[in-house]
């Protein structure tokens, strides 16, 4: 299949996620000057994205309202942190487009407005106080209250949310996020948590889907995977899934990326489009395929003993900035993944979209054989899902 070009306009569908963004982020202003709790809020946003267009929705739930009483907020800092550097821009009300940066901005408004500057937010940023393991080591041991982390990092802690990494197991994004707000995914993430010790954890929120880029060969169908030397994240099933593929993965931390691909070490790696504009990743390779491989998940860890020693109504401010943190940042994914994208296109490198049909022929072996490593509790619930979309 050959090169697709974008015409570098901005699809009605971008345009109506920015409207509702700038919406959302009008209700976060709002209640940050009210002193209630909000109720039930439900957005229905309409995305077109490459080999994807449905309709999502987006809830916010709080099952009681909580007066906020001054009284009872103490003055105090909650500290917090990401190991990503800020990455500025003026697409969103908050002038963020590194998507963790966004989830703590996010969370410092709600709170700091509806505590009315009682509780301060210090955000410790771009690796100030260690790698995403070592944040997460920070929350549990109540160094910091809160960090945002993507869900293969947790792997050191817990084996609970490595299906979330598993190659081709959604296979469309409505699965997904249909998914992420069952039970079974609520059980998961609480048991999770069980095993971390000293946590809750919250999400999960999309950050996007991952390909393929590469330095010097353009992949117009499966076959031109093999023998490519390509970084993937540190999880056996991430290597033998890219190995079905033809592929030669090599796992490693993303900080070793760079030195890899200057070295040849590898000649490319997969990423998010997000993260891979915000990087640069551009500068050193050519050529990106677009072709079913795996959705990116965060999560949210908090110190379970810091909250539980909170007052109920700061309790219930906590939750409302997590719950709106991790939802505007879902569907500001949604919609700064096109732009990346159409960025790319247009200014960077040669995209291309192989057939998918021999790659969903392989995951139906490889997610076979590896079922014990998802869970009977997810595959079930992926069964009964499609079935009941006949």
């Amino acid at each position: 299949m050959g090169v697709i070009m974008s015409s570098g306009k901005p699809s009605t569908s971008l345009i109506a996620v920015l409207a509702v963004l700038i919406v959302v982020a009008g209700v976060v202003g709002y209640f940050a000057g009210s002193a209630m709790v909000p109720a039930q809020q439900t957005t229905t946003v309409t995305v077109t994205a490459p080999g994807a267009t449905g309709a999502y929705t987006v809830t916010t739930t709080m099952e009681k309202t909580v007066t906020i009483a001054p009284s009872e907020i103490p003055q105090m800092e909650l500290h917090t942190a990401t190991h990503i550097p800020p990455n500025p821009c003026n697409l969103n009300p908050w002038g963020e487009c590194n998507d963790h940066n966004l989830i703590h901005k996010i969370f410092k408004q709600v709170v700091e407005n509806l505590t009315n500057g009682r509780v301060k937010v210090i955000i410790h940023t771009a690796g100030e106080l260690g790698a995403e393991k070592d944040n997460v080591e920070h929350v549990r041991a109540g160094t910091i209250f809160m960090t945002s982390t993507s869900v293969s990092v947790l792997s050191s802690f817990t084996n609970q949310l490595l299906f979330f990494d598993v190659p081709g197991l959604f296979q469309s994004l409505d699965e997904y996020w249909a998914f992420a707000q069952s039970d079974v995914c609520k059980q998961r993430l609480q048991k999770a948590a069980e095993d971390i010790g000293n946590v809750l954890i919250f999400g999960p929120s999309y950050y996007g889907r991952r390909y393929f880029a590469t330095v010097n060969k353009p992949i117009y169908s499966i076959d031109d995977l093999k023998g490519i030397k390509v970084r993937v994240i540190q999880s056996p099933i991430v290597v033998d899934a890219a190995q079905r593929l033809g592929l030669l993965p090599i796992p490693m931390p993303y900080s070793e990326i760079a030195t890899a691909l200057q070295s040849g070490t590898i000649q490319g790696h997969d990423q998010d489009l997000i993260g891979y504009v915000a990087s640069k990743w551009y500068e050193m390779e050519k050529y990106m395929a677009i072709f079913p491989w795996m959705i990116g998940t965060h999560v949210i860890l908090i110190n379970k003993q810091q909250f539980e020693s909170m007052p109920p109504s700061l309790q219930a401010i906590i939750l409302t900035a997590i719950q709106q943190a991790l939802q505007i940042k879902s569907l500001w994914d949604v919609l700064y993944e096109q732009i990346a994208l159409d960025t790319i296109i247009k200014k960077y490198m040669t995209v291309t979209y192989p057939d998918p049909k021999p790659f969903l022929e392989i995951y139906s072996k490889f997610l076979q054989d590896h079922k014990n490593d998802i869970g009977e509790d997810v595959l079930n619930w992926l069964q009964q899902y499609r079935a009941s979309k006949g």
